[in-house]
């Protein structure tokens, strides 16, 4: 059953360095960490799902590790010797950064810090991390990586502007909210509006892509940020990207609500989940039913069975964890759909229940009041099972093994059939298992 189915500092401090013993080029300087971690965020607006890992200059493997729920991550990186790159892998995507520090408190690793890192390295963060097997592994110098950072502020300048980003941020270092959060830092915001993706045969060239909380056409090249030398030569100081007309401050301003609502939205998670955090909560529990609209309907089941299921047949298993991973367009099914708006929000989730996100629908009265679960609207589903005997009255056809079919409906409970050829007439015929 689907339950839930600008300004940068020219230091070494820049990037993380200061505990750098000096800040040296072309990868000398490098110094073996002992009882060291780096910790940091993973993120490419949502928290990522998935595992860090890292390779020191030597190009020793360290982790990887999984990534938490806020994107934390931490590497034990003990006998090490730095600099070390690190790529997180996950649900968005594979990312990269770097660092000379170890320890390092807060080592970031997105589609930013990607981008630093191929300006700074003159080759793809991916060609990088996997060519590094033994010394020299090639990971560019904590001047170079400096310079790289200063240019990557400089040329998204104007997309800073639009989403309220500090000019003077470290895109290395600087700590951040990860996801749809109270709180939820700018940079992060914008991240969650836009995409960044790699131009195919280049080394550090990126199209800057609208997501679809802006309201803008996904394939739309909104900026184009310019190829780095290759092999890690000197970085030439590069202007503000042109960034397309679309995206203005209306779009941010548009994108901004959305996320503030899924940040509602997730807070509103986190009360439910506390429900969870010492026992389960009985079906009957008037502050757990409190979460759902009266409109619910998920995979054709009404709130009180949903509930019942969660609570007393633990099919979510003993500890329920809901979290918002991002915005989602109303589903084509059913049809007409209920559209998003300042009372209803379509979103994709995860939970402790399913190891993919599934979309739901939540819904409130006013937009002062609280935001409560409307499920994904399915009346029924079917799902396809493992082939089952065949009625032995039926004439069915050598080329179609009859199945079995599960139709949850929302009245209560299931109906369980089977479905086989008839081969006088070949249509399906259905029965009760």
């Amino acid at each position: 059953m689907k339950i839930w189915t600008h300004r940068i500092t020219m230091a070494c401090a820049a990037v993380g360095i200061a505990t750098l013993v000096a800040c040296g080029g072309g990868g000398g300087g490098s110094t073996t960490s002992s009882g060291s971690t780096i910790s940091g965020i993973a993120a490419s607006g949502a928290a990522m799902v998935g595992t860090v890992k890292a390779k020191d200059s030597n190009g020793r493997v360290f982790g990887p590790v999984q990534i938490a729920a806020d994107g934390r991550y931490t590497l034990n990186t003990q006998g090490g010797v730095a600099p070390f790159l690190i790529e997180a892998t996950g649900n968005t995507g594979t990312y990269y950064s770097v660092t000379s520090a170890s320890p390092i408190a807060n080592l970031n690793v997105t589609p930013l810090t990607t981008m630093v890192l191929a300006q700074a390295a003159g080759v793809t963060p991916s060609t990088l991390f996997g060519s590094c097997s033994a010394s020299p592994c090639g990971i560019p110098s904590a001047t170079k990586t400096a310079l790289a950072s200063a240019n990557v502020n400089a040329m998204l300048t104007s997309l800073y502007t639009l989403f309220g980003v500090n000019s003077s941020i470290n895109l290395m270092t600087d700590v951040m909210v990860a996801g749809a959060v109270t709180g939820q830092s700018a940079i992060d915001k914008m991240l969650d509006a836009l995409s960044f993706v790699p131009v195919p045969g280049t080394q550090a060239s990126f199209q800057v892509k609208p997501n679809s909380i802006t309201g803008l056409n996904i394939d739309m090249v909104l900026a184009t940020m310019p190829d780095a030398p290759s092999g890690g030569a000197a970085i030439p100081t590069t202007a503000p990207l042109t960034i397309h007309p679309a995206l203005n401050k209306t779009a941010v301003a548009a994108a901004t609500d959305v996320l503030n609502k899924l940040a509602e939205i997730q807070k509103g998670f986190d009360s439910f989940n506390n429900l969870f955090a010492t026992s389960t909560p009985s079906s009957s529990n008037s502050n757990l039913l409190s979460y759902f609209s009266p409109s619910f309907q998920n995979d054709g089941q009404m709130a009180k069975e949903f509930v019942y299921r969660m609570t007393t047949l633990k099919e979510m298993g003993p500890v329920v964890v809901l979290r918002v991973k991002g915005a989602a367009n109303p589903p084509a099914l059913p049809s007409p759909q209920i559209a998003n708006d300042s009372t209803h929000q379509w979103f994709t989730y995860s939970s402790t229940y399913s190891s993919t996100d599934s979309v739901w629908l939540m819904t409130r009265a006013t937009i002062d009041a609280p935001w409560l679960i409307m499920g994904n609207q399915l009346p029924a589903t079917i799902e396809l099972g493992t082939p089952v005997t065949s009625n032995p009255g039926w004439q069915t056809a050598p080329c179609c093994t009859p199945f079995q079919v599960t139709v949850p409906f929302k009245t209560h409970g299931f109906e369980l059939n089977y479905a086989g050829v008839n081969t006088a007439n070949a249509v399906w015929e259905f029965s009760n298992l």
